[in-house]
């Protein structure tokens, strides 16, 4: 291939609706229904407070046009029967569905919202008190949104309340953090002395008894004292309250504590049994998981970073530490429900893309551009394709699971069916190197794990260094740090420069492993390498991510040089973006520009150092591999298809390393996130971390302490400096 001419055009094709009869026939509301909804023609929406749930009825309402009955109270379409309302309302209800006073120990059925859908009252029925909704309907299919319980826990107490005589929060109208950790102690449940929810209470002392279901579903002290909301109702709202709930209204109401892992395993078999249960982070991938067209955008849900409502709360290390005891089950019913919305999602995916077979479904290219051609090289000398090493049902995976980290990047870049497709029709034939000494990258012999960066720079990766860097680890932040992975000088094209030449010391593998940590140019282009090289037990993942639009910008205005090498007759490293199974490009000479700016005004020590053992014609990555039938690099000069590009090399890359079942650290630096998986020590509950103090409460818990503890964990490192040492030492990183 060549280097690029003039920007080609960008490719938002696969971005806009077809034009054709069928195109049309998608954007009637019932065929989307029919879609979503599996041939019924409701739905019944189980709504944990503070889990996207008002987002997820926006959205029912305006993308699949449903539309609650005439009774639903609210912006949720909590139904009439479940609705918090106070004065005459529960007596009119209980009349209605023909229940009388007595108190309510079973579930609602759906007989009364079957019916109500057959007459064509409505086709959306919300239900805010999940431990009284129905758990199967005739005419409705059920979808349950999920948040970290502790996150939204803490979420809700710390919601700003509203009205005229209301306190600041919720946590103010039970009596304060006190009151809860006396809850999280000992059986308590709380009460409001005004029918009102969020006005001052008698300041969280606890009642003798506990309540009881109303008939409507609401709970109540007696005849005429109503409890507060189900947030605030005492223990019960504090301790494992998915569990409780999906266990119905009596498991609901037991004693602190009370739950074992038997109430476990029956909730998660009740969880099974609902058509869509999806976590909050995930729901940028509700239109794929439901078959709806690439045209139907996914709901907006704004709470992470300072958009949560728990990003103002401030919760002692106690609460903190009384939260994670006393919400074990939930922990883990809630990981149980990522497993099980992530292996729905793989099986649409395989759908699509059945593995093994042909595949035929078009794919958008733009610009004319063709996939790569399939090497020539056949047996033991081809190395593997894109679609081998990451199938296309695990690369739906990875980019649902890093759409939790990239807020709205999955449906800016066209939804997760046309990104997947994309990927598989753009680089799903290219062909990766194969890693053999022959080739220089022998297996590795290193016995403790190397750290690899499999993301771009200009992602963070400075930062990370410098966090690493601190802690005594031997790190090489290219291209200032040179090599002998930098030749002296540029090779013709299919030579290998002398690093490639056999196994040992020498060897590609052999000068990375000189290393604790590597990251940016040439290491993304190289890491498929570097994970064939090294073993689970020899390798640990790190992942700085970054918007791909944001990033395609600065690298762009901050660290390309395409426009000021445009007379040279090479083209820079820092010009393309890496893809899967990508070429190795040529770089640019270095210029007299560089020298200046690596050595002059203020230098560093290692700037000086770095540039002293560069050749005037240096790069980063000139033939560090060969493979036939690899795909083109993508030019920074193409903007939209370099930033979708991006995301792609980023999904594949932790798509690679998670079937490989490497450790892997991902992380957004700018919107404070990252999530783990595969920690040697850890239970593989790929926790997602959020801007919240629900999720960070404690001082040793911030996303620097985070990477601190996986590279222990990963390495057997120990971290001997002082607690104000290491603080200081992040800080002067940033």
């Amino acid at each position: 291939w060549s280097a690029p001419g003039p920007a080609a055009a960008e490719e938002p094709r696969h971005l806009q609706p077809s034009q054709s009869t069928e195109s049309n026939a998608e954007h009637d509301s019932r065929s989307l229904q029919a879609a979503a909804l599996r041939g019924k023609p409701g739905v019944l929406f189980w709504h944990f407070s503070g889990a996207g749930g008002t987002s997820l009825v926006s959205w029912l309402a305006h993308s699949l046009g449903l539309h609650p009955p005439a009774d639903t109270v609210g912006p949720n379409a909590n139904w009439a029967t479940d609705a918090k309302v106070t004065t005459g309302y529960p007596s009119m209800i209980g009349s209605k569905i023909g229940l009388d006073h007595a108190p309510r120990s079973r579930r609602h059925d759906c007989q009364e919202i079957d019916a109500a859908i057959a007459r064509g009252e409505g086709t959306m029925f919300g239900f805010e008190t999940p431990a009284m909704a129905p758990l199967a309907c005739k005419n409705a299919v059920i979808w349950l949104t999920m948040r970290d319980p502790i996150e939204r826990i803490i979420s809700r107490l710390y919601k700003s309340t509203k009205g005229g005589k209301s306190s600041d929060t919720a946590l103010d109208s039970i009596g304060g953090e006190a009151a809860v950790l006396r809850a999280l102690d000992k059986t308590t449940w709380f009460h409001s002395t005004a029918h009102t929810v969020g006005t001052r209470s008698t300041g969280g002392k606890p009642l003798a008894g506990k309540p009881t279901w109303s008939p409507n579903g609401t709970l109540r002290y007696g005849r005429n004292r109503r409890a507060l909301g189900m947030d605030t109702l005492g223990s019960a709202s504090l301790n494992n309250v998915y569990t409780r709930s999906l266990l119905g209204p009596a498991s609901f109401l037991r004693p602190l504590d009370d739950l074992r892992v038997a109430d476990l395993d029956a909730a998660k078999v009740v969880l099974g049994g609902f058509d869509v249960v999806i976590p909050m982070w995930a729901m940028e991938t509700l239109p794929f998981l439901l078959g709806l067209p690439v045209h139907v955008l996914a709901p907006t849900v704004s709470v992470h970073g300072s958009h949560s409502m728990a990003s103002k709360a401030s919760v002692s290390p106690e609460l903190a530490v009384k939260l994670a005891k006393h919400n074990q089950l939930d922990e883990k019913l809630y990981a149980h429900a990522i497993e099980l919305h992530r292996a729905r999602l793989r099986e649409r995916a395989r759908l699509l893309w059945p593995p093994g077979k042909v595949q035929t479904r078009p794919a958008p290219t733009g610009g004319g551009r063709k996939p790569p051609p399939v090497a020539t090289a056949t047996g033991a000398g081809r190395g593997p394709t894109a679609l081998e090493l990451c199938p296309a049902d695990e690369f739906a995976d990875a980019l649902g699971v890093l759409s939790a980290l990239l807020p709205r990047a999955v449906s800016r870049g066209g939804g997760l069916e046309a990104l997947t497709a994309r990927y598989v029709g753009r680089f799903g034939s290219a062909v990766c190197p194969a890693a053999h000494a022959s080739a220089g990258w022998p297996r590795s012999t290193r016995s403790s794990r190397l750290l690899l960066n499999m993301a771009e720079g200009t992602s963070g990766t400075r930062t990370v260094n410098c966090w690493l860097e601190g802690a005594q680890l031997r790190t090489a932040h290219f291209p200032l740090t040179a090599t002998e992975l930098t030749p002296k000088s540029a090779t013709a094209p299919g030579r290998l420069h002398e690093c490639t030449r056999g196994a040992g010391a020498n060897s590609c593998t052999g000068q990375y492993d000189l290393y604790d940590y590597v990251s940016d140019v040439p290491v993304p282009q190289v890491a498929q390498l570097l994970l064939q090289t090294h073993s689970a037990s020899q390798l640990a993942a790190v992942l700085t991510l970054r918007d791909p639009w944001e990033w395609t910008m600065s690298r762009t205005n901050s660290h390309s040089q395409h426009n000021a090498s445009e007379d040279r007759s090479f083209i820079d490293d820092h010009s393309f973006v890496s893809v899967p199974c990508g070429c190795p490009w040529r770089p640019a000479d270095r210029s007299e520009a560089d020298r200046i700016r690596m050595t002059g005004r203020s230098p560093s020590r290692y700037k000086v150092e770095a540039y002293s053992r560069l050749g005037k014609e240096t790069g980063v990555l000139v033939d560090t591999f060969e493979s036939p039938g690899c795909a083109e690099p993508t030019p920074l000069t193409r903007h939209t298809t370099a930033a979708l590009d991006m995301l792609t090399h980023n999904a594949w890359t932790y798509c690679v390393a998670s079937r490989r079942r490497v450790p892997l650290f991902a992380a957004n630096l700018a919107e404070d996130m990252f999530l783990m998986e595969h920690v040697p020590g850890s239970n593989d509950t790929r926790k997602l971390l959020s801007k919240t103090p629900s999720t960070r409460p404690r001082e040793s818990e911030s996303l620097y302490r985070e990477l601190l503890s996986f590279v222990g964990k990963t390495s057997g490192r120990k971290d001997k400096r002082q607690p104000e040492k290491i603080r200081a030492d992040g800080s002067a990183c940033w």
